[in-house]
């Protein structure tokens, strides 16, 4: 089956875990401040570090039993970030290829990553949507060429820039997920409620997203967001996805920090599992913080039970 099949028969996906905290943190390698663990790719030597990650969670998902979604570590790789098109077409479409080299004999789907054009703290600083849709669409295009098998807008804290970049996503032939920042009361970090976001992309964009996601925020907190007004009818419904971060502090105080704030791995797999159990999300994996550990322990819980 494709992704979106499989999704929709309701079965469960892996997704990959952290992968610029896990390349400073973990692996004592720069992160790149304009391209991010993009840089990797076009070192060869570096370049083994993203296999280990990658890696890591198809292995993690094969001892499972489980299809998993790898992310190519494109997020920072948008026109702005680079020289020129050129070069842009060239790392998208390089970062692409090594996902595909990585994924052989892995029951194993690519996404396309794309981040917001700034801070995805920082909702203030989001294009409208025009803007968002004229600037996304270049990479966009340079993924889908490049052969993945969907595409994924990472952790948009702002509704005018996820809509343009829904739009940009649209434009290819590729299925595409949009994934937002939540706070607890349910809402963009810009204050637009989850519900009316998810509606507004459905009612305007066509085709529309094959699902939504939530990332970068514990799962307690999308718990909590899940459960408020704002997000009434949505989950398991239009939102079937969560990455997770390990740490509980809130998306500014972790953008400040200088180390690791990581959970342990049985204990955020318990809060990441419930995400299902509570409320039928089914595509689970991590953001900042984990690692192969935390996969691991989410793994073990989704094997052992059949989805509803």
């Amino acid at each position: 089956m494709d992704v979106v099949s499989l999704v929709r028969a309701g079965q469960f996906i892996l997704t990959d875990s952290a992968v610029e905290t896990r390349v400073a943190h973990e692996f004592g390698l720069k992160v790149d401040p304009q391209i991010g663990a993009a840089r990797l790719v076009q070192d060869p030597a570096e370049e083994a570090v993203l296999r280990r990650i990658y890696g890591g969670c198809l292995e993690v998902a094969r001892t499972a039993g489980l299809p998993a979604i790898i992310g190519t570590p494109t997020f920072r790789a948008g026109p702005d970030r680079l020289e020129n098109e050129t070069a842009m077409r060239w790392l998208n479409g390089a970062a692409v290829a090594l996902h595909q080299d990585i994924r052989r004999r892995s029951h194993a789907f690519i996404a396309g990553v794309i981040g917001p054009r700034h801070d995805a703290y920082q909702p203030e600083r989001a294009p409208n949507s025009a803007e968002a849709r004229r600037y996304h669409a270049a990479q966009c295009e340079a993924l889908a060429r490049a052969g993945a098998d969907l595409l994924f807008a990472a952790t948009f804290p702002a509704f005018q820039e996820a809509r343009g970049a829904a739009w940009a996503m649209a434009g290819t032939t590729l299925p595409y997920v949009v994934s937002f920042v939540l706070r607890g009361d349910g809402r963009l970090l810009d204050g637009t409620a989850l519900y009316d976001a998810v509606a507004r992309i459905d009612e305007e964009v066509s085709p529309r997203p094959a699902w939504f996601s939530a990332s970068c925020v514990h799962p307690a907190i999308i718990a909590e967001a899940l459960a408020s007004s704002n997000a009434s009818g949505v989950a398991g419904q239009r939102l079937l996805e969560a990455r997770v971060n390990a740490s509980r502090l809130a998306p500014e105080a972790l953008a400040k920090l200088d180390h690791l704030d990581s959970e342990d791995p049985e204990t955020l797999a318990d809060a990441t599992f419930s995400l299902y159990t509570r409320f039928g999300l089914r595509v689970l994996g991590g953001c900042c913080g984990t690692d192969d550990r935390h996969l691991r322990a989410l793994a073990r819980r989704m094997a052992a039970t059949v989805p509803k």
